[in-house]
């Protein structure tokens, strides 16, 4: 994912950098895009000023156009240039020109079309990414008619947005799949297909083969998910084994058993006991995302489930970070695995089963508690409490 992104509505100067649009429609001897500080600077790059003093207000940075429509990159180096007395920054350089065999490639751009603009590097730009929606142009209507609005008039010309705005606008009916406003979610996708992947998940294999086209995906990548994976696993029981010991601070008729830790292999993370002598199974999936998706549940935990003579519960956290996680916690699920095992004996060809399943986490016979905020704690490592 991009560090920064932000939408811009274009005017005449900004559109003026085009060479075939400089003499239509720009009214002064400015070209470029032109960059409001109080999103470049206000909300992106603080210390831009700062670090732009040392070339006298002009930084180098890579620029990849595409668009408008579906129309292919097009690099170039440019500069972030603050001319003295201005507010505000430009993206300029030598005008545009239409590249070769695309003679008219930039033709089509009228006033109040918009730019996306990505930015890349830290503490200042380094690489820019600008993406030209053109409302004339069939491949951009759509997301035209819904970006365009969020700019609201006046002097309001550029804004920042997050990725769930980009996300929202590309998943519209009709957006074309290859547009190439969805390379700005290519690597947040990436991670998300490989986290799916490498627990078997079809969906996760399936989008990364849909994105050979566009990113290729390494024997270290699948290294480092798989890492990642790890390490948000542990995490997240760490997390639930500090959410238990507080609960047993204030309830002092339970205990609970981090069975997990003693032995990977066990088909579930912590047994819980009550006073009366009833107790309950804890098994948790995390994920550093949020809350919808799928999550991956082995035939063994099926099993237990299926068979335990007390309650099984998954204990999903998500938006794990440094400061804790969010938790949702399911009913009972041996009832669903029950009827998920019954699935898959009867249906299955002899002697062949499926190692695990990916759960949609809104499946029916599956109903979740309401959330909870659960912040990071200091664990001591022990096994039990």
């Amino acid at each position: 994912m991009p560090d920064f992104i932000a939408i811009k509505k274009l005017g005449g100067t900004d559109l003026g950098w085009f060479r075939s649009l400089y003499h239509r429609f720009s009214n002064s001897n400015l070209k470029g895009i032109n960059l409001n500080a109080d999103i470049l600077i206000d909300d992106f790059y603080r210390d831009l000023a700062v670090i732009a003093a040392a070339t006298n207000n002009r930084l180098a940075v890579g620029v990849t156009m595409f668009g408008p429509g579906a129309a292919a990159a097009y690099p170039g180096t440019y500069k972030l240039v603050k001319s003295p007395g201005s507010k505000n920054w430009r993206l300029n350089g030598t005008l545009v020109g239409n590249p070769l065999n695309e003679d008219h490639r930039f033709d089509v751009l009228q006033p109040n079309d918009i730019a996306v603009i990505a930015f890349d590097g830290r503490p200042a730009p380094t690489e820019i990414t600008l993406i030209l929606l053109a409302a004339a142009d069939p491949g951009d209507a759509l997301l035209h008619g819904v970006l365009a609005p969020l700019l609201n008039g006046g002097r309001q010309t550029m804004i920042s947005v997050d990725s769930a705005v980009i996300r929202h606008a590309m998943d519209l009916p009709g957006v074309l799949a290859n547009h190439p406003l969805g390379l700005l979610l290519a690597d947040e996708e990436i991670a998300a297909a490989l986290e799916d992947a490498v627990q078997g998940g079809i969906t996760g294999i399936r989008r990364l083969r849909r994105a050979r086209g566009t990113r290729v995906v390494t024997a270290g990548d699948i290294d480092q998910a798989n890492r990642e994976m790890s390490r948000i696993g542990a995490e997240g029981e760490a997390l639930v084994n500090g959410y238990l010991s507080a609960i047993r601070h204030t309830e002092s008729n339970r205990e609970h058993e981090w069975t997990s830790l003693a032995d990977p292999y066990c088909p579930y993370d912590f047994r819980c006991k009550l006073s009366d002598g009833s107790g309950f199974l804890v098994d948790v999936k995390s994920t550093k995302r949020g809350f919808d998706g799928h999550f991956h549940i082995s035939i063994g935990e099926i099993v237990c489930a299926a068979g335990s003579d007390v309650p099984y519960f998954i204990y999903r956290v998500h938006r794990l970070t440094d400061a804790g996680c969010s938790l949702r916690i399911s009913e009972d699920i041996r009832t669903f695995s029950r009827n998920l095992l019954s699935v898959h004996d009867n249906n299955m060809p002899n002697n062949v089963t499926a190692d695990s399943f990916s759960v949609p986490i809104d499946t029916s016979g599956i109903i979740w508690g309401e959330e909870i905020l659960v912040p990071s704690v200091d664990i001591d490592g022990d096994a039990s409490s």
